[in-house]
């Protein structure tokens, strides 16, 4: 998943020689192609994100086209003072990816937890927010970073779901069509999210469930219209439930009169993660895996 992305932006540089990637410290395996094929254009800043975000706006506001990678902690909550004063207030060029979304990294603990990520770039006027769930979303991500002049932020997993990816266009995507009931989510979690489904359909129950690579900007109209066909509406995501995915489409229902879907969002709680682990095992422990997201479903019947 994130190999394709390095090298869709990879092919692009080939034309585009204003195209420059900066890493802090990280990428083995993974930006190589990039440094061996246009050495001049590649700079490991080392360990010194806010130091790599300053130099990435100076770069792009001398009309580079910037990119920028490292762990999603260490891409955003430390440097969100620079994203901030640096990019998304000077509205410039840069691309933020960021590799662990989630809970990839749960082996590492808390520190490496890339969980309010989504829910503090949402925040960041000018940015275009991104979380993809599976290698199509990855490279279609890409493409829109390569395509805008604005500033934009890819949440991205090493590996992505493996689904029939039959390039269903649009935000939110329909990977599984059902009726009466839809969960609606964001990134690597999607695997979840059609277990969850698989459960309910033997008990005759015919869920729906879309992704959405895209969690900013929305098209209000166009979710609108997709949520009204539903009785049930939910959300999952590997995030915060504050902020995230399902606060961007409880801001698209709040203003809506007269009847619509609720909404029930399922995700990380108001508290912190000390457990280490790995992403499964994280995920029961916290109560966002399929079997704990079907109980609650269950409950809410």
């Amino acid at each position: 998943m994130r190999n394709s992305v390095v090298q869709t932006i990879v092919d692009k540089a080939k034309t585009d020689e204003s195209i420059v990637l900066l890493t802090g410290d990280l990428g083995s395996n993974c930006l190589e192609i990039f440094e061996n094929a246009y050495p001049k254009r590649y700079f490991n800043c080392g360990i010194a994100e806010q130091n790599m975000l300053s130099m990435a706006s100076g770069l792009a506001m001398e009309g580079k086209k910037v990119f920028i990678y490292s762990i999603g902690n260490f891409n955003t909550l430390r440097v969100l003072e620079q994203i901030r004063n640096d990019v998304s207030y000077m509205n410039l060029d840069v691309n933020i990816i960021s590799v662990g979304a989630g809970m990839e990294y749960g082996q590492l603990g808390f520190s490496h937890y890339a969980t309010e990520d989504i829910a503090c770039m949402r925040t960041m006027p000018n940015f275009t927010v991104m979380n993809p769930a599976t290698k199509y979303e990855a490279v279609e991500c890409a493409k829109k970073m390569l395509a805008t002049k604005t500033p934009c932020y890819l949440a991205l997993n090493k590996k992505g779901v493996e689904v029939e990816d039959t390039k269903i266009s649009g935000n939110p995507r329909l990977i599984k069509d059902g009726k009466g009931i839809a969960i609606f989510s964001s990134g690597a979690i999607l695997k979840e999210a059609l277990e969850v489904s698989s459960i309910f359909e033997k008990s005759g129950i015919n869920m729906a469930v879309y992704s959405m690579p895209i969690v900013k900007p929305l098209d209000s109209k166009n979710i609108l219209n997709i949520l009204s066909k539903y009785d049930y509406v939910f959300t999952l995501e590997e995030q915060t439930v504050i902020g995230g995915l399902g606060s961007a489409l409880a801001e698209i229902l709040a203003p809506v009169k007269g009847k619509k879907p609720p909404l029930h969002m399922f995700g990380l709680n108001d508290e912190y993660i000390s457990t280490v682990g790995n992403r499964d095992y994280l995920r029961k422990e916290y109560k966002i895996d399929a079997k704990s997201i079907a109980s609650k479903i269950k409950k809410i019947f």
